[in-house]
Order: C-alpha cells, then structure tokens, then sequence
C-alpha cells in the first residue's frame, strides 16, 4: 500500500533546534534525550524558547547513582545502548532549569530493580521496588522531573497626581540651614 502525505506528516529536527516558534508549546517531553545529545543544556534552553509562559517539561532520565548507573560502569565499553548515555543526575538537571528559570514541580524516583533481561528474574526482584515505596533508601535506576516555566508578572506602577502630603501636618516647614544670612 502506498504511503501519503498524510501518513508522513511530523516534525524532523535536532534537539537543540526545534522547529517550532517562540512560545508555542505547552507541554515538552523529553524522554532520556539529555543523556544523549552532546549539549543538554542547550536542548534545554530551546525547551525555554519553545514553552508558553508557566508552560512544563516532563524530563525522564537515569540516576547516575543507582543500580543502572553501577551496570553502565561495568558495561559502558560494549558501547550498546542505554549504556553509552551520560547519565545526569536530577540535581544537575535541576540546579539547569533553576537557572532558566524554571521551578520543579516533582520529582519521582523511578524502577528499583537491576537490569535485568529475563522476565521470572525481575519477577522476583519486584520485591525492591515494595521496600523502596516503604522508605529504605534503595537507589534508583531512573528519575520522572516535572518542572514549570516561571514568569514573573510585572504590576504597573500608578504615577501620583497629587502631591504628598506632609508628615508634619503642613504646619511646620523645615528650615535649609545651608544659607546664611
């Protein structure tokens, strides 16, 4: 069957260069796309340009310092992915919107559980992500960032028609001592 415009249609561009105009989005998902662009800060900085104001990013990423993070040192060489991701830790990525200006919203602790690829093994290991909903303090593998494009409003400022009225009551006026005479 042949394949139409319509079948077609989409938007192709880099992350750091969307094509989308100033102030057009509402929401922008970036899932796992920091850890795979040689500048995720810019990226970043285009999600500003392309958000409505108090517009949000959703941001999924890996934890540095949980289990993935320890399985991508000890496979990072085979150079398969997810494991030649740079893996940034969500205070980085936080400490970045801060500077944009943006506030964070929540910030969820995601999948608990080593990677894995047999099915019955991640079975039994589901047990890691109940103790970890419970409070102990496993790390880990992955994050969910909610954040929030913060504008401030500027509040007009009302010129005085009216002179100030004194404190004294206009009856007493103070004396410029800077005069001789």
């Amino acid at each position: 069957m042949p394949r139409t415009q319509q079948d077609t249609a989409g938007l192709v561009g880099a992350a750091q260069a969307l094509p989308i105009s100033t102030d057009a989005l509402d929401v922008v998902i970036l899932p796992h796309t920091l850890e795979f662009v040689e500048q995720p800060h810019e990226v970043l900085r285009e999600v500003d340009r392309c958000l409505i104001p108090e517009g949000h990013v959703l941001i999924l990423g890996f934890n540095p310092y949980g289990l993935w993070g320890l399985w991508r040192l000890l496979y990072g060489w085979r150079r398969r992915a997810p494991w030649t991701g740079r893996f940034i830790s969500q205070t980085r990525v936080r400490d970045w919107l801060a500077l944009l200006g943006f506030d964070t919203v929540a910030c969820t602790p995601l999948f608990f559980r080593p990677p894995l690829q047999g099915g019955f093994a991640l079975q039994r290991l589901e047990v890691l992500d109940r103790l970890a909903r419970r409070g102990w303090p496993i790390p880990a593998a992955g994050y969910q960032l909610l954040a929030r494009k913060r504008v401030v409003g500027l509040t007009p400022i009302r010129p005085r028609w009216r002179p100030r009225r004194s404190l004294l009551g206009g009856l007493v006026e103070p004396s410029r001592r800077d005069r001789l005479s």
